[in-house]
Formats: structure tokens, sequence, C-alpha cells
């Protein structure tokens, strides 16, 4: 089999690593003086030219700074503190040192989304808690360049914040590895494996698909169908089901396994909510193409997921109650209904998740409001993350990564 060799580190790149190793292990403590070129010279056998990219490497990480007339110092990269040469003092030397970098795909939440269970939520509350402890808030696109990354890094943030659900080829795990390379504190948001390596926050998905199937069992409803969407691989999932199993164990009831079903597509004027583009939910003149082939979308929809429903619906005990994966979907599952003779939330109750049906655009082409929701309760998880960065700043935790739960509530829209 064919191998490609690595490239060999440049001269000045195994210097500047060395360094930087011994800097962050500690053999070389803050407010150090580095030694002199000349030093430098003779040890490493090494041009000017090149020991300036060394110093200028270190130095863009935010790890060494160069004072005129003293020599090269280490700076505290934890507190950014280096010498100033006035009676064996210190001063902080960079404009993010009282910042916390929100890496994060959402601006300030769109303003026709009203209900707090969009994932920009987290951001916001994080944004705000922020505020609130007397720091500046800066947002960043996941997006970011590697040689803006270079730059953030180099002002020494006082820590970040990533609120998004991560995967393994994310974008915005590839800027929180590389901010940890750098020792900057940063804090997730997500279930994924993937934070196993850092200080996270997350929602306790089996709690609420738990809490919801308590409250089908409450109204008399035994025969409980989830539903899931096909190939779709996410650790959240197997935490609800478990929260589902686990209620239904509890009443001596049988465990029915994940109703898999295609994944339900956004319509056309999602995206135009998305960008702000439309104010409110009244349709204007010119948008009338758009609401028409967005109910054609919606119907088409209808009609390949209920298919899936046959076997349930037509045979001898069908369900009584349904789990949905997200408030979005319990649109399609009520016109599933429909067209097997069942009045949705009277023969058949129907739950959703995250409690943002409100700002559905589905509810104009067939509206309907689920039995009942989950709350993630988003700003609760954006102000848990930044004070898990503020504890792992303030040195009261140990050195392994931090897992943070955050309860949801349930809701149930109209109680009658």
């Amino acid at each position: 089999m064919d191998t490609i060799s690595s490239p060999r580190p440049s001269l000045y790149g195994q210097i500047a690593d060395d360094f930087r190793e011994r800097i962050l292990s500690g053999e070389l403590k803050p407010g150090e003086r580095l030694p002199s070129f000349t030093e430098m010279r003779s040890l490493h056998r090494v041009s000017q030219a090149t020991l300036n990219r060394v110093h200028s490497v270190l130095e863009a990480e935010g790890l060494i700074t160069r004072r005129r007339g003293a020599g090269t110092f280490v700076i505290d990269y934890h507190t950014h503190a280096v010498p100033n040469g006035i009676n064996g003092g210190t001063s902080r030397v960079n404009f993010l040192s009282n910042a916390v970098v929100i890496v994060t795909p959402f601006g300030k939440p769109v303003s026709v989304h009203r209900s707090t269970g969009w994932l920009e939520w987290i951001a916001q509350g994080a944004t705000e808690a922020v505020q609130q402890n007397g720091k500046h808030a800066v947002s960043i696109s996941p997006e970011i360049s590697e040689v803006e990354i270079e730059r953030l890094i180099a002002e020494r943030p006082f820590g970040a914040l990533i609120p998004a659900n991560l995967s393994d080829a994310s974008l915005p795990l590839k800027v929180l590895r590389k901010l940890k390379r750098h020792r900057v504190p940063v804090v997730a948001f997500g279930n994924s494996p993937a934070l196993n390596e850092c200080d996270h926050v997350l929602s306790d998905h089996e709690d609420g698909a738990y809490q919801l199937t308590k409250l089908f069992l409450e109204q008399g409803k035994t025969r409980i169908l989830m539903v899931q969407p096909q190939g779709l691989q996410q650790a959240w999932l197997d935490e609800r089901f478990n929260g589902y199993k686990r209620a239904m164990q509890e009443a001596d009831l049988p465990v029915a396994a994940p109703l898999l079903i295609p994944q339900i597509d956004l319509l056309l004027s999602t995206n135009l909510l998305g960008a702000g583009q439309l104010h409110g939910f009244e349709s204007p003149s010119e948008m009338r193409d758009i609401w028409a082939q967005d109910r054609a979308i919606f119907q088409n929809q209808v009609r390949s997921i209920a298919g899936f429903f046959v076997e349930q619906m037509t045979g001898n005990a069908p369900p009584e109650a349904i789990l949905s994966t997200t408030d979005r979907e319990t649109f399609a599952l009520a016109e599933v209904c429909r067209l097997f003779g069942k009045t949705p939330n009277r023969d058949v109750l129907i739950a959703g998740y995250d409690n943002y049906h409100a700002d559905c655009e589905e509810r104009l082409i067939a509206p309907f409001t689920p039995f009942a929701t989950i709350d993630k309760n988003n700003r609760v998880i954006g102000s848990s993350m930044l004070q898990l960065l503020l504890d792992r700043t303030g040195g009261t935790l140990d050195e392994s990564p931090q897992t943070r739960v955050i309860q949801p509530k349930l809701v149930v829209p109209d109680a009658k």
C-alpha cells in the first residue's frame, strides 16, 4: 500500500515547538526571561533570521513578549500578565483578556422566533450571562479561517463558549480543538461523544422523554408510539428512547422499538424566515407562490410518511399517543392521523419536543398545537455554560472535563 510521508518540520518550527512545550508544561515560568539571541544562536546553531521567526510565532500565540532593552519574557497564558519593568510589576497586554468568545453560526435570535426553543437562544443566554458578569461577549462564526484563529489566540481571550451541537466533522469542533491546544478555556454544548474531551453542558433528553411518556400514561394512554427519523445517528435519540423505555417499564407495559420514518424537509419559506425577510406570519401578496409551493411540499411529505403508519393505524391495537422528535414533525403527524380517520389530540395524543411550535411555518398550512412538548431551557443552558467557564478559570474544578446537565421542563400548551 502506498504511503505518504509527513512533511519535515522546518527548523524554526522545531525550535518554536520546543519552547512552546516548555512554556505550556511550566518548565519556563511566567515572567521568566528567555535566553538572548546570542545564547540561542550558540545553542541551536541557527541564524538571527531563524530566531526572529521563532520569536514571532511564539509572540503571535501570546506565549512571549519582547520588551526593548530588557529582553524577551514568558507571558502567563492564564492571566495574560507580563513584566512591565516597574518595580517587578506586571501588566495585562491583551485586548481580549476580559472577553468571552462565542463561536456560533447564529447572530441575535431572529425577531420572528418568539419561542426560546430554537438553538440560537442558547447563544443569547450565554451572551446575556457574559455581559451580566462584567465581561465582553465577542461572537465569531465557526467558519473562521486558520489565520483568523491564530490572531484570536494571540489575543488570549478569557475563554470561549461553543453553543452549537458538535459532531466529529463539524467546523465548531475544529475551532474547539484549536483553542484547547493553545490552552484557551472552552465550554461547549451538546450530547456528542466528541465533547468528552472538554467541559460541556447538555440537556437531559432522557428525562424529557420520560416526562412526556409519564404524562401520556397519566392520561390513560398505554399504547405509546415513539417516532424517529431514519438514518439519524445521534446520542440524544438513544437517550430519548431510554426515557420512554424507563417510564413504560415502571408502568409494567411493553416497550416498542421506535418507528423510523423519512426525515421531514423544511419548507421553502423556512430559509426566508431564518434570514429575517418575512415579518410575522401574514403572507404578503408577493409570497403567495411560496406558500402554495409550501403546501404542496407539506402534503407530499404527509403522503410519503403515511405508508409507514399503515400497520400501526389499521391494526387491532392502534397507538393512543405519539412521541415526536421535534415540534415541527407534529404537524405532519397530525395530518397522518387525519388520513386514517383519527382526530389528533383526541383519538391520538401527539407530543413534540423543543417548544417552538408557535414559530413553525407549518401552522399556516395545517394548524395544529401539540398536546405537550418539552422546553430544554436554552437560555439557562447558555448561562450555565458561562458559569462553568468561570468555575474552570477560577480554579475550583479538577483537571478532568466537567459535564453539567440541565433539566428540561414539561409544557402543556392547552391543558383542556
